[in-house]
């Protein structure tokens, strides 16, 4: 499944993960020459692909990976109906790689992430968070959301495979985290339940539930690209809350890294004098 070593988790404590198309090589590049450019020790990027049909471009990612080594290659078509096996395996290399590392955080290939700010936050919030809730997942939570039963549509889901009407809370699938703990909590779970399409809901949604696991709302974090602004909400210490932007093209990627790294916080109101 990887060309990896054993121990390249050692002392990493935020794991990036990235999952990717095997023909998304424009993609790749842009997010190496932008925001995993420059990392600190504690992090890692990897890119989860699967097989194409082709074996040219296999052979083109095969060796991809060993130039950049930051790529994890599976034996999975890949292809969206077999993206939630896609992720179940991500999870599992986590698990059999990086099974001490404290955060994983899940994020697409049309995604930028700000890893500085982003360990801030770690730091400054999250941590607090799991230490009283070791199972918990980070992202844009969604509920009450409707099961979709148009077998025309791409999120349609069986009633044999779930027979709800609505699905739990989940969170929405471009970027989240989860916490150690959380990522063994839904393997145990994935033994059990039949999987489908919809591997967003499945794996932070119903095997959440299953599992006990408790979901952040941090949508202030994790940002849609037509969300950003020149000026953004920020602490006390003018730290922005924003540390990502997805649904950006690979045209988009540099400039958009320029906006998420030169943002300021609102200017403070004076008081006025009476």
């Amino acid at each position: 499944m990887s060309i990896l070593k054993k121990q390249i988790c050692k002392n990493v404590k935020l794991l990036i993960m990235v999952p990717s198309r095997p023909t998304a090589f424009g993609e790749r590049r842009e997010i190496r020459l932008t925001w995993s450019r420059t990392l600190p020790e504690n992090v890692r990027v990897y890119f989860i692909i699967g097989k194409n049909l082709n074996n040219t471009i296999n052979n083109a990612v095969m060796n991809e990976a060993i130039y950049h080594k930051d790529v994890i290659m599976n034996d999975l078509y890949d292809s969206y109906t077999n993206l939630t096996l896609k992720i179940y395996s991500m999870l599992q290399w986590k698990q059999a790689y990086c099974a001490k590392t404290l955060y994983t955080l899940k994020t697409d290939d049309d995604t930028i992430v700000h890893v500085q700010r982003l360990l801030y936050w770690i730091r400054k919030k999250f941590n607090r968070i799991v230490s009283k809730k070791p199972k918990t997942i980070f992202g844009r939570v969604f509920a009450g959301t409707k099961v979709n039963r148009d077998p025309k549509k791409p999120w349609y889901v069986d009633p044999v495979v779930y027979n709800k009407r609505r699905f739990p809370v989940y969170c929405n699938g471009p970027t989240y985290i989860l916490s150690k703990s959380t990522v063994r909590a839904l393997l145990s779970a994935a033994a059990n339940v039949r999987f489908m399409t919809v591997e967003d809901i499945l794996f932070t949604g119903i095997l959440a539930k299953k599992a006990n696991v408790y979901h952040i709302d941090a949508q202030q974090h994790f940002g849609l690209r037509k969300e950003i602004r020149p000026h953004v909400l920020c602490d006390r210490n003018h730290v922005p809350y924003i540390t990502s932007l997805y649904n950006v093209t690979k045209q988009e990627m540099k400039s958009y890294y320029h906006k998420l790294n030169s943002i300021s916080c609102y200017p403070k109101k004076r008081r006025k004098r009476i």
